[in-house]
């Protein structure tokens, strides 16, 4: 019997019994030709050809067959039907340029996505362990496919999402370059990266990669750019680009400008101080938010043209800007006009809360949610109308009562003191304990992220205090 003899009839065929008898025949042409058929058939007749696998695989693992790759891909065709995805894919790669990838069927895509993700893993493992790991070269010419069918159908975004997560930075650089809106997809990856790698090293790594990017457009994307470096930790990055739009134009100034909000937003405490002192600003703490502008130009050579005093006057009024930003004292205010136009909280609901409440734990519910319903607005209405209710409050709640304050005052820093004095620690002590450290509580939270004017006085309180409440070595012990 040969080929030649055999008629075929896909359309009408009802078995695969016919065509896998050929696999018994000795004439390799018969076995080859009953492979072409089964893989044309195999998603019809898995079943039956599940049967017969084995002497499939005998025909991949005999290295002196011809179509050893042909075997391989019927295979793993039947295996994919079977629920087994890891046989599926080890004789996918065994088909090796059989596979298709290009393919738009369930077959391809699923042992395409098993392939990406094993990939995916060796990859990590392979980054993080510095193990001597060697990923499958039939493996990573899948995942180059697909990286080129990604670029091939403008799906650069899922491109980008491959590399991420592979950790191909190379492919995450051709993806963005080969865009035709590299801006956009510089700021989708941008997000990506701040919001779903969790791994610092590996974030840092994909930002520095962005930054050159940033930098390399023909119109550089400073605040993006400032983004970046702070979160990679850089402050005198920052201060440099600060320093070179500070003195352009109006349009580069309004950029500084934006810079400065992200970075009082987005940056620490400790990353801010250092800007402000690389651009030569310092706040006076006795002054709190007054500003001091000192020169951090280096002296000129005296060949240089002389800035005349005008230049320098306009210059530091700048910087003063620049200084009240990063301060928080613009922001603070903004936000703080912000929250109390539109505060539209419902006392109605406070109320019934309050009078519905029968025990401790009701109590200090209906105060922290007076406080979150209330944050930065300086409405206090609820606890000045309910100061007999807030005086059943004892031991831990009367340090929630208090510190609550802090919250519905946040960022109101200029009478801070005044307001926190009726609970303030006092000489002799004679104030409840729990209230005082509630109070010093409160203090911080108005303060938060910018309180060099009252870090002085927390800590002089924190040094004397005697009674354990006050020192609130107890609230950083919860667990």
């Amino acid at each position: 019997m040969t080929a030649a003899t055999i008629s075929y009839n896909s359309a009408g065929i009802t078995s695969a019994a016919g065509v896998i008898s050929l696999l018994d025949e000795p004439q390799i042409e018969l076995k080859i030709f009953a492979l072409n058929k089964l893989n044309l058939i195999v998603h019809e007749f898995w079943a039956e050809i599940s049967d017969v696998v084995d002497k499939i695989e005998i025909l991949y693992e005999d290295e002196s067959f011809e179509e050893r790759e042909l075997s391989a891909l019927v295979a793993s065709k039947v295996y994919y039907h079977l629920g087994a995805y890891d046989e599926a894919l080890h004789y996918a790669l065994g088909a090796a340029s059989l596979l298709d990838v290009n393919q738009s069927s369930e077959y391809v895509d699923t042992v395409v996505a098993r392939a990406i993700d094993q990939y995916i893993t060796q990859r990590i493992k392979l980054c993080d362990d510095a193990n001597d790991i060697t990923i499958d070269s039939r493996l990573e010419l899948i995942v180059e496919k697909m990286f080129q069918r990604c670029f091939d159908d403008a799906k650069y975004k899922q491109a980008v999402g491959i590399a991420l997560e592979s950790r191909r930075y190379d492919m995450l650089e051709s993806a963005i370059m080969k865009s035709e809106d590299i801006p956009s997809l510089l700021s989708y990856a941008l997000g990506i990266a701040m919001t779903l790698l969790q791994k610092r090293t590996v974030r840092n790594t994909v930002l520095q990669v962005l930054v050159r990017l940033y930098t390399n457009l023909s119109e550089p994307d400073y605040t993006n750019m400032c983004q970046c470096y702070i979160y990679l930790n850089e402050p005198q990055t920052v201060v440099n680009i600060l320093n070179k739009l500070v003195s352009g134009s109006e349009d580069e100034l309004l950029m500084v400008f934006q810079i400065c909000f992200d970075v009082y937003e987005s940056a620490t405490q400790h990353f801010i101080d250092e800007v402000m002192e690389g651009l030569g600003i310092k706040q006076k703490k006795e002054e709190g938010t007054a500003m001091e502008v000192e020169s951090s130009e280096p002296v000129k050579p005296s060949e240089e043209p002389v800035k005349t005093v005008a230049q320098d006057s306009a210059i530091d009024k700048k910087r003063a800007q620049v200084g009240s930003i990063l301060s928080g004292e613009i922001p603070i205010t903004l936000k703080s006009q912000f929250l109390i136009r539109k505060n539209s909280s419902d006392m109605l609901v406070l109320k019934n809360c309050k009078d519905a409440s029968r025990n401790a734990v009701c109590h200090t519910a209906t105060v922290i949610a007076n406080s979150l319903m209330h944050a930065g607005t300086t409405c206090d209405a609820f606890l000045r109308d309910n100061l007999d209710w807030l005086a059943k409050a004892t031991n831990w709640a009367k340090f929630t009562a208090t510190a609550s304050i802090g919250v519905i005052h946040h960022g109101h820093e200029t009478n801070a003191l005044k307001l926190m004095s009726s609970y303030l620690p006092k000489e002799p002590a004679s104030g409840s304990p729990y209230q005082e450290g509630g109070a010093l509580y409160a203090l911080g939270m108005i303060h938060a992220n910018h309180g060099a004017a009252i870090i002085p006085y927390l800590s002089e309180q924190l040094q004397t205090a005697t009674n354990e409440t006050v020192n609130m070595e107890d609230v950083w012990d919860w667990d």
